[in-house]
């Protein structure tokens, strides 16, 4: 297992890419949330522009500015980004780097996960993509150090309801007004939608992916790559969910001992489909609450502001409260009468929540995993295992840990890892940005160069 110590900074050169799409005039709602979140945004092609951080109109709390971020991360996040009209829905990515080199290079997709947005990457995605301080003239010592060039140019999106993507409520009366029902299969649509937008994937005449998958990113990538898989040249599993395991296992704590967070209630993924823990989602914004339980060292208050803003208010939490009633466990009967194994039923607690509501099918979500694990394992598709010490999905003993190597075996050839990035938890790219990214960039010369 290869073991990481001190090591110097990977450069980085960059350039940044205006998108050739157009983006749709903002409703009235729409531009309010936008106000309150003090962007300054115009609708038309690509959207981007600094943060407003002198709106009086804005809460302190609410403000989001390049001055909160070091120098070295504000090239990154430090303006809105760019965004595409895909089905309807908004959505916001990040695309850096790709300058010099290789042609045709495969290109990074980074996938986030619950209860976060691309924000997660940013220490990892300035590695990957380089970093050159002409790009940026507005900002000090914007590399961190010295120009160097990167690997790969890298493509960061935020899934519908998470980060600066639209956050549609979800369709209480079955009318089907908003059209999004935050399930598995419409995160891959979305995804699939965007890549495409984007020209990337050898389908659509582009370079080749390399997806990197963090929690239900792992769900999302497995799903794209199920349905695309001729547009992948490799995947990357850091503490991803993609694997689905008997019920009993799930509340026996298999996420690496999880306590109960409602003393007296249940296993932790039954807590997830409770009444009590709808309540703490809309109300308290539970899940990122925890978060920080998860990572190893402290967040600062710019930090957690970043984490916190796309959340501010309750109806922009739809997108992380429907993940956990998609968790792959138990089993579920399918219209046909068919009984696939490890995927539960609809919430035992639907009875309890608002009526009406619509809470997607895990079923279908064990449908885009299964196809997803088949074209992963069942081709020999270039894969790196990265694990994280304090992990909650692979730490050292877990059952996902040697279901991933076992369902790798068909091609062992193909697998790199599992690697331990060090002292981290399920949020590694907070703990180990620099780890992380050594073993992907090791990798990607050892596979693609």
């Amino acid at each position: 297992m290869l073991q990481f110590g001190p090591h110097s900074a990977v450069g980085r050169t960059v350039s940044r890419r205006t998108s050739t799409a157009s983006g749709h005039p903002f409703a009235a709602s729409y531009a309010l949330m936008l106000l309150l979140l003090g962007s300054c945004m115009a609708p038309g092609a690509s959207q981007r522009g600094g943060l407003n951080c002198s709106d009086p109109s804005v809460a302190p709390w609410l403000t989001i500015c390049q001055a909160d971020l070091p120098p070295s991360q504000r090239w990154i996040y430090g303006d809105a980004g760019e965004f595409l009209e895909i089905n309807g829905h908004r959505m916001h990515y990040v695309d850096i780097g790709g300058q010099g080199h290789p042609v045709p290079a495969p290109v990074f997709v980074l996938l986030h996960g619950q209860p976060t947005w691309g924000y997660l990457w940013r220490n990892v995605a300035k590695r990957l993509a380089g970093c050159n301080a002409s790009d940026f003239p507005q900002f000090d010592d914007p590399c961190d150090g010295p120009d160097q060039p990167g690997i790969a140019r890298v493509v960061i999106p935020d899934y519908v309801g998470f980060g600066r993507s639209d956050k549609p409520p979800i369709d209480f009366d079955g009318s089907g007004a908003t059209a999004f029902d935050y399930s598995i299969s419409s995160h891959v649509d979305q995804l699939e939608g965007l890549l495409d937008a984007l020209g990337l994937g050898a389908q659509n005449g582009g370079p080749e992916l390399v997806l990197v998958a963090h929690d239900w990113g792992g769900g999302i990538g497995a799903g794209y790559l199920g349905r695309r898989p001729d547009n992948v040249a490799g995947f990357v599993c850091l503490e991803c969910v993609m694997f689905d395991l008997p019920l009993e296992v799930w509340r026996e704590g298999a996420l690496g001992g999880v306590g109960e967070a409602f003393p007296g209630c249940c296993g932790f993924f039954d807590q997830l489909r409770t009444v009590q823990a709808w309540k703490y989602v809309f109300e308290r914004h539970w899940f990122l609450e925890i978060f920080e339980n998860w990572i190893v060292r402290g967040l600062s208050d710019a930090e957690r502001r970043f984490y916190s803003f796309p959340f501010v208010r309750p109806r922009d939490r739809w997108g992380s409260f429907h993940f956990p009633q998609q968790l792959v466990v138990g089993e579920a009967t399918f219209p046909n009468g068919t009984t696939m194994s490890q995927t539960d039923p609809a919430p035992p607690s639907l009875e309890s929540l608002p009526a009406g509501m619509v809470v997607p099918s895990p079923s279908g979500v064990w449908l885009e995993m299964q196809r997803g694990r088949n074209a992963l394992f069942r081709r020999p598709v270039p894969k790196l295992f990265l694990t994280a010490e304090n992990g909650i999905i692979f730490p050292p003993g877990s059952p996902f840990l040697a279901a991933f190597v076992d369902a790798a075996s068909a091609f062992p050839d193909s697998l790199t890892g599992p690697i331990n990035v060090g002292l981290a938890g399920h949020y590694a790219q907070e703990d180990q940005p620099e780890n992380i990214s050594r073993a992907i960039m090791e990798w990607h010369d050892a596979t693609f160069t």
